[in-house]
């Protein structure tokens, strides 16, 4: 719980499987009566998105080192890498990162501290999603398959103002769902009747209304 995987810098590279890609979230330090039972219990789904937009003709396969399972697997190497990076766990996934780039396979690092560091970030890996993971990884995988895989994807967002009248908070909220990307602390997030509070919003937004089912 508070040592990742080892990393066996003697495994030599194998052979990389095309079109197979590989989602990791990085290990962090446990405190066995508090973020232990927190991550076990209630585990991340950020990569599960991701994975959900894979093209049907690659492989994809998510890693969670934090539900204690062991290393990420290497065997075959994946063609692709895929990391989340935070800071709380930065090292780790540099470590994972130059581990398997050492051993052909591209590395893509996405994520917060992406987002807010990506000079930092940028060495470890041969490309970096700054911003909404959904939009960028099967650009990203385009990318590889098409042998131009670009150093940094960001994604692209139509801007949209919205204006309501003033009116109290329905009882059953059936309202638009606003979405700003990317999250910085100049994000908005809204839905209709909050945006009492803001009587005009502008920005790189996506909108849906809740219930509705993604195309």
């Amino acid at each position: 719980m508070t040592r990742p995987p080892f990393l066996d810098s003697a495994i030599p590279a194998g052979p990389v499987r095309a079109r197979y890609a590989l989602l990791i979230n990085p290990f962090y330090p446990k405190d066995p009566n508090a973020s232990f039972g927190k991550h076990v219990l209630t585990p991340t789904l950020a990569l599960t998105s991701f994975a959900a937009t894979t093209p049907e003709h690659w492989e994809v396969q998510y890693w969670d080192e934090n539900l204690l399972d062991g290393r990420p697997p290497f065997a075959p190497m994946p063609e692709v890498v895929g990391i989340t990076v935070h800071l709380t766990f930065a090292n780790r996934a540099f470590e994972l990162a130059q581990w398997y780039r050492s051993r052909g396979s591209k590395v893509v690092l996405g994520g917060l501290h992406v987002l807010s560091c990506p000079t930092e970030c940028a060495p470890y890996a041969d490309a970096l999603a700054v911003g909404d993971g959904v939009q960028l990884w099967p650009r990203i995988l385009a990318d590889v398959e098409s042998g131009c895989l670009r150093s940094m994807r960001t994604p692209r967002f139509g801007t949209m103002c919205l204006k309501r009248p003033g009116r109290r908070p329905p009882n059953r909220c059936e309202p638009y769902r606003c979405e700003a990307w990317p999250r910085t602390e100049r994000s908005k997030v809204s839905c209709e009747w909050a945006t009492l509070a803001v009587p005009s919003l502008v920005g790189p937004v996506r909108a849906r209304r809740h219930g509705a089912g993604r195309a």
